[in-house]
């Protein structure tokens, strides 16, 4: 058996992994990659490690806050097998379907293929079907009163805070910079409730208007959510 595969090319692995999945430390990838590596997705099939990169961005806006967890790690003459599972909350599009704040669970194995300590071979093998099947089942696609409850329930979860409903709907309608008369016609109620909605939100979030709520948003992976909420409820209106 190569000792190099057992040592250091194993701990490489597996900082690597842990690197880009916990921690999204994507700079690592231009630095144990090499220029010319092999790059097996479920996503797609590429070269190199700025190719590596661009899928890495399509699945960590996805699932920002995904949690990869090793299960085992095999080796082989040549190459090392990583059996892992990952969940994580589905907050931004991913293979065209827009944010639904669903936990996922999924698993997968990747397979490494190391020389002079750079990656020139990396294979994924993911169930791409079993994880749409978990953003797309029918009782919460076709519903819309489940599915605007999941996002409000997500972005609960994503912001750490427990913000009324009415409290997300006039940050969700202000993402769409949507003013506050538009919003208190849009929901019927008057501007003095929908200014009180948003301080107290704001005040919550520690922040103080609209231009901070989208950053803020945006920080914490909650844009999407709230844009898709706002989105759905206007849509709903028609």
């Amino acid at each position: 058996m190569n000792k190099m595969i057992t040592g250091r090319s194993t701990s490489q692995a597996r900082d690597f992994m842990d690197g880009i999945w916990n921690k999204h430390e994507l700079a690592c990838i231009s630095e144990q990659m090499a220029h010319n590596s092999i790059i097996e997705s479920p996503v797609r099939y590429s070269i190199g490690s700025v190719a590596f990169k661009n899928i890495m961005q399509i699945w960590l806006r996805a699932f920002p806050n995904i949690k990869y967890m090793e299960e085992s790690l095999s080796i082989t003459e040549d190459c090392l097998l990583l059996k892992w599972s990952v969940s994580a909350n589905h907050l931004g599009e991913f293979y065209s379907i827009a944010p639904t704040g669903r936990k996922v669970r999924y698993g997968g194995l990747t397979k490494f293929t190391i020389k002079d300590n750079l990656i020139c071979n990396y294979s994924a093998f993911v169930n791409v079907k079993g994880i749409l099947s978990q953003l797309t089942s029918q009782d919460t696609v076709i519903l819309n009163s489940n599915l605007i409850d999941s996002l409000y329930d997500a972005v609960r979860e994503v912001l750490g805070k427990n913000l009324s409903n009415q409290q997300i709907t006039c940050l969700a309608l202000s993402c769409l910079n949507i003013s506050v008369k538009e919003i208190a016609q849009f929901l019927r109620i008057e501007q003095s409730s929908v200014l009180t909605y948003l301080h107290r939100a704001f005040c919550s979030l520690g922040i103080y208007n609209k231009k901070m709520l989208i950053d803020f948003a945006i920080e914490h992976n909650a844009f999407e959510l709230l844009t898709r909420i706002a989105t759905t409820l206007k849509l709903q209106k028609l």
